[in-house]
């Protein structure tokens, strides 16, 4: 019975830690392929990036303190040649930049393909960490363009929108910016929400009849965990930018913007 017992015992040792061995084999995995993803973006940056000096990149930083007290680098305002980037990829539509945060992608659009690039980089291999893109409902000269990313652990693609679940942030890094072909658009950040997928802000893809945008505007502003000192109309075009945050798959923190 005591050999039973202490066989019974060493199985337990070597599958613990057989399952050691497996989840630090998966967590070098995860940290190869992130490091992988980063370095591809970055990549990307440096050929379709442009300073106003010389046509070299602009690498300056600002440091900002996340919700969590963590000092963290924020990308300054890019200027992007965006012909040579839609070059490398044409379905790109565009590059977003979000004042101090991490945030500084470009955006993909496959209407036909609706979460291409969830798990695809920007060249089309795969990706755990994806490419922000645009909802396939939207079009560029649509109403409200939506635009989904991950929430990565390690901070990237739209992880950093958390900090706008603190009023003080937003307070202090207040727009949104997306570079298109038509010229650079700047959004005043009107309302941040934690939403359901389902929610009916997603169906504000387009331009609606006046009665439902007035809806629509007021079911933001009713579902806010705070709004700003903006007062949208019907008239207005919006920016939505939208991740994943909470317990459940189909909880989501969005952050809302109003053309200026």
């Amino acid at each position: 019975m005591k050999a039973k017992t202490r066989n019974i015992l060493i199985g337990v040792i070597i599958l613990l830690a057989l399952l050691t061995v497996f989840s630090l084999i998966m967590i070098c995995i995860e940290l190869k392929n992130s490091k992988r993803d980063i370095e591809a973006f970055d990549e990307l940056y440096r050929l379709v990036s442009e300073s106003v000096n010389e046509g070299e990149a602009d690498s300056s930083e600002e440091l900002i303190e996340s919700t969590d007290g963590k000092e963290e680098s924020a990308i300054d305002r890019p200027v992007i040649n965006l012909p040579l980037l839609i070059e490398q990829n044409e379905e790109c539509i565009g590059w977003l930049w979000v004042e101090g945060t991490l945030i500084n992608y470009p955006v993909m659009h496959t209407p036909s393909e609706r979460h291409k690039y969830l798990h695809k980089n920007f060249h089309g291999d795969n990706s755990k960490s994806g490419v922000p893109f645009l909802d396939e409902a939207c079009t560029l000269d649509g109403d409200n363009l939506i635009i989904h990313g991950h929430n990565m652990l390690n901070g990237t693609m739209f992880a950093t929108l958390k900090y706008y679940l603190e009023k003080s942030f937003c307070d202090a890094h207040p727009t949104i910016e997306l570079q298109t072909v038509d010229g650079t658009a700047t959004y005043e950040i009107y309302a941040v929400l934690l939403i359901k997928a389902d929610d009916v802000w997603y169906s504000f893809t387009k331009e609606d009849e006046e009665a439902d945008l007035k809806f629509l505007i007021g079911h933001a502003k009713d579902s806010a965990l705070y709004t700003t000192d903006i007062t949208p109309d019907t008239n207005d075009k919006f920016i939505t930018l939208s991740t994943c945050y909470g317990r459940n798959d189909e909880d989501r923190l969005t952050v809302i913007g109003v053309k200026k």
